[in-house]
C-alpha cells in the first residue's frame, strides 16, 4: 500500500518529529482501511483501529476529528489510488490502434488495481449511498472514474458503442468488473488468466456493436 500523506521525496525534507507524525497518521489510515474493508464502517470500532495501528485510541483524535473524518480520508486515498493505477503512464490513451485495444488496456489496469490493492478495492465497493460521505470524498469518487468516462465517451464518438448513454456503458463495465471479483471471493470460481480474458470479452460485448473502432489524433482532439 502506498503512503497516504506525502511522497518519500517530500518527507525527506521534514524534521524527524514531523516524519514520525506522518508515519503515525499513515498507520492509522492503513489500519482503518483494512478493518473498514473487512468489517464495514458500522462494524469497525475506533479502539480496534487504534489497536491494529499500534496507537492509543485518543491518538486517533489528534489526527482526525471523528470516525467520519477518518473514513472520508480513507475514501479519498482509495479513489486517488485507483486513478493512479488507471493513468500510470501515457500509453493508456495512445493515439493509434483501436478502441477494442484501449478497452483491453483499461481492463488490465482495473484487474491490476484489484490484485495489488485488495483492501482499497473491497472498501470502495462498500461506499455507495452512505450517509457519512463528505462532499470532498464524493468529488474524489467522480474524479477517479474520469478515465473510464473518457473511454466510454471516446468509444461512442468512434461509433463502437450501442445506442446507449455513456453512463450505462460506464456502469456496465464497472459492474462486471466488480462482480467478477465478488464471485471469486464467494468461492464460485478461481481467478485465472483464462477467467480474466473471458470476463474481458464478455464486458466488451456487453456494450460494443461489433466494431473495433480506430483511434486517431483527430478523434482524440475532439475529446480534450
Amino acid at each position: 500500500m502506498n503512503q497516504f500523506v506525502l511522497p518519500s521525496d517530500t518527507r525527506s525534507n521534514l524534521r524527524p518529529g514531523q516524519i514520525r507524525q506522518l508515519a503515525r497518521r499513515d498507520a492509522i489510515l492503513k489500519a482503518a482501511l483494512h478493518l473498514f474493508a473487512q468489517r464495514g464502517y458500522c462494524g469497525t470500532a475506533v479502539p480496534d483501529i487504534a489497536e491494529l495501528a499500534g496507537v492509543g485510541t485518543g491518538t486517533i483524535y489528534r489526527y482526525f476529528e471523528n470516525k467520519e473524518d477518518l473514513v472520508n480520508a480513507v475514501l479519498v486515498h482509495c479513489g486517488q489510488t485507483l486513478k493512479k493505477v488507471l493513468l500510470q503512464d501515457q500509453g493508456i490513451f495512445a493515439l493509434n490502434g483501436t478502441i477494442r485495444e484501449l478497452f483491453t488496456r483499461f481492463w488490465g489496469r482495473l484487474i491490476e488495481f484489484a490484485e495489488q490493492y485488495p483492501d482499497e478495492f473491497q472498501f470502495l465497493e462498500l461506499q455507495h449511498h452512505v450517509p457519512y460521505r463528505s462532499e470532498h470524498s464524493w468529488h474524489c469518487q467522480r474524479e477517479q472514474m474520469l478515465p473510464l468516462w473518457f473511454f466510454a465517451t471516446l468509444a461512442r464518438q468512434v461509433g463502437v458503442v450501442r445506442d446507449q448513454a455513456v453512463e450505462l456503458t460506464v456502469n456496465l463495465v464497472w459492474g462486471m468488473y466488480v462482480n467478477l471479483f465478488k464471485g471469486s471471493y464467494a468461492g464460485y470460481y478461481p481467478l485465472t488468466d483464462e477467467v480474466f480474458a473471458q470476463a474481458e470479452r464478455n464486458a466488451w460485448e456487453a456494450f460494443s456493436n461489433g466494431h473495433d473502432g480506430n483511434i486517431g489524433p483527430e478523434v482524440f482532439l475532439q475529446q480534450v
